[in-house]
């Protein structure tokens, strides 16, 4: 059994909460029914107006903050990280269950020969294969000087992180970012992580939201966000030259598709601003001809000719009302 220095938890849940009373029992129940070691959980409601089911709880093992009006998850994070006392954090949503223990990934790690108080442990989701660009053969360790590949985790569920390694490199959700401050923070992380524990190991069960922004309308501060988000994640990469250039064309689809959307939900204007700000980032951090060429030899990467194509025209300095056609011609297709 894992047992936290101090007799301090081997595990600090953190739940950031607002308003999602109807998921939030079958979230906690999980929690009691699969974890087996010691562990803690901490709830930060975020300004819920209706704190009935909270003001219920009376198991000692769960503390409950109550942040003054709604100032987002990242804040909400932010402060349930500063009462952790745990050795690892797991970063759980009131909709979303855990199916297996996930103290398991922490006793795997500390019987490897290199992960022991490894900074960062990689687990997966229930029921979904371990992407193959990520890890080619398990359990494994190393960071992104020695495994570019692990700058290709795209979730940041399912990820244990090391309390005193965020503490040592003061690290924290950025609260400006009102959307993707959870993959901001994956960036850092894994930016500054020493030692990362991978392990195709399952045990969070995420729950796909109809309110989220693949089903819901798009809005103008969304699009900000995600902008800045990509150019943050480059940031904290930068050190990493393959990694950074495998996590750029990781993305390089989704931030077209985000242009088509961006111009047909919210107009051209919009979709011609996030298409100079995008080639700006493309410039920046695809521009090296020769190492695009190894990683895409040595890594398993889905690139196209027409995402050739755009890149060329995006570096050359094109206009933006060029490319954007060209990215709407190339989804249409």
């Amino acid at each position: 059994m894992v047992r936290g220095k101090n007799k301090a938890p081997a595990l600090s849940i953190i739940i950031p909460f607002y308003n999602n009373h109807p998921h939030l029992p079958d979230c906690l129940k999980s929690i009691a029914k699969t974890v087996t070691a010691s562990y803690e959980i901490i709830i930060a409601d975020d300004g819920s107006p209706n704190r009935r089911f909270l003001k219920t709880i009376r198991e000692p093992k769960i503390k409950i903050l109550y942040l003054k009006g709604q100032q987002g998850p990242s804040k909400a994070r932010n402060e349930a990280v500063n009462h952790a006392t745990g050795k690892y954090l797991l970063f759980l949503d009131s909709d979303d269950t855990i199916v297996a223990d996930p103290t398991e990934l922490i006793n795997r790690s500390e019987t490897h020969p290199n992960g022991k108080n490894a900074d960062i442990l990689v687990g997966q989701e229930a029921d979904t294969p371990f992407a193959a660009a990520i890890a080619k053969q398990t359990p494994f360790v190393g960071n992104l000087e020695t495994e570019p590949r692990l700058a290709r985790i795209h979730y940041f569920f399912a990820l244990l992180y090391r309390r005193e390694f965020l503490k040592e490199n003061s690290i924290s959700f950025q609260t400006s970012l009102t959307s993707g401050g959870d993959l901001a923070f994956l960036a850092q992380t894994l930016g500054k992580a020493r030692t990362i524990f991978v392990e195709t190991y399952g045990f969070y069960s995420y729950r796909r939201r109809e309110n989220s922004i693949t089903f819901s309308k798009l809005t103008t501060e969304y699009v900000k966000c995600r902008l800045l988000l990509i150019n943050l994640t480059a940031s904290h990469l930068a050190s990493f030259p393959k990694a950074n250039l495998l996590r750029s064309f990781g993305t390089f689809d989704t931030n077209m598709y985000m242009a088509k959307r961006a111009t047909l939900e919210l107009g051209r204007d919009t979709g011609l601003w996030f298409v100079k700000g995008l080639s700006i980032w493309a410039r920046e951090n695809l521009a090296d001809d020769a190492l695009i060429s190894k990683c895409l030899n040595e890594f398993y990467v889905p690139w196209t000719e027409q995402n050739s194509t755009i890149l060329k025209v995006m570096r050359d300095g094109g206009s933006p009302e060029t490319i954007l056609k060209m990215i709407l011609t190339t989804l249409e297709e």
